[in-house]
C-alpha cells in the first residue's frame, strides 16, 4: 500500500512520481463533476420542472421557453434543416424547416418553415407551399449565424 503512494517500503522514504499530483487533481475534478451532476443538479432540475409544471399559467411559460431554448441548444436541435423561400418574385428568405408535411392536419404539399429575425432569436412561423422551398447547401450553425447577423457574417463554403 506504501509502495502506491509514494513511499518506498525498504526505507521509508518518499518518492517523488511526476505527474502524480496532476492525475489526481483531474481524478478529483472529474470525479466530483460526475458526482454533482447526476446526483445534485439533475434531481434539482427534475424537482423545478414538476413543480413548473404543475402550475396552471407558469406552465405555458415555462414549456414555451424550454422548447425555444432546447430548439437552439439542445440535444435534438430542431432548427437543423436550412432551407431557402421564394416568397415572392425574386424575394427569397432564409428558413429552417420543421415540419415536413402537414397532411395530418388537412394541408398536403405544406410545410412549416420557421423563419429567425436577424439581430434576435424571436421569428416568424409561416406555412409554406412545399415547391417554394429548397435545400440550402450549407450547414444549420452557418445559416443561423447568417439570418441572426443581418447578413454580415462570413459564408463558410461547404466542404
Amino acid at each position: 500500500m506504501n509502495n502506491i503512494l509514494g513511499v518506498d517500503p525498504r526505507t521509508g522514504a518518499s518518492r517523488n512520481i511526476p505527474g502524480l499530483g496532476l492525475a489526481l487533481v483531474v481524478a478529483l475534478i472529474l470525479g466530483a463533476g460526475i458526482f454533482v451532476t447526476n446526483f445534485v443538479t439533475e434531481p434539482m432540475f427534475n424537482w423545478f420542472s414538476r413543480w413548473m409544471n404543475r402550475l396552471p399559467g407558469l406552465n405555458f411559460i415555462y414549456s414555451s421557453i424550454k422548447d425555444l431554448t432546447e430548439a437552439f441548444v439542445g440535444d435534438e436541435k430542431k432548427f437543423n434543416h436550412p432551407v431557402i423561400v421564394e416568397v415572392e418574385g425574386d424575394l427569397k428568405k432564409i428558413g429552417f424547416l420543421t415540419q415536413q408535411d402537414l397532411a395530418s392536419i388537412g394541408l398536403p404539399g405544406e410545410a412549416i418553415v420557421y423563419f429567425p429575425f436577424s439581430y434576435s432569436f424571436a421569428g416568424q412561423v409561416c406555412v409554406v407551399k412545399r415547391e417554394k422551398i429548397q435545400d440550402l447547401n450549407m450547414s444549420a450553425a452557418d445559416a443561423m449565424k447568417l439570418v441572426v447577423s443581418g447578413g454580415v457574417s462570413h459564408i463558410t463554403p461547404p466542404l
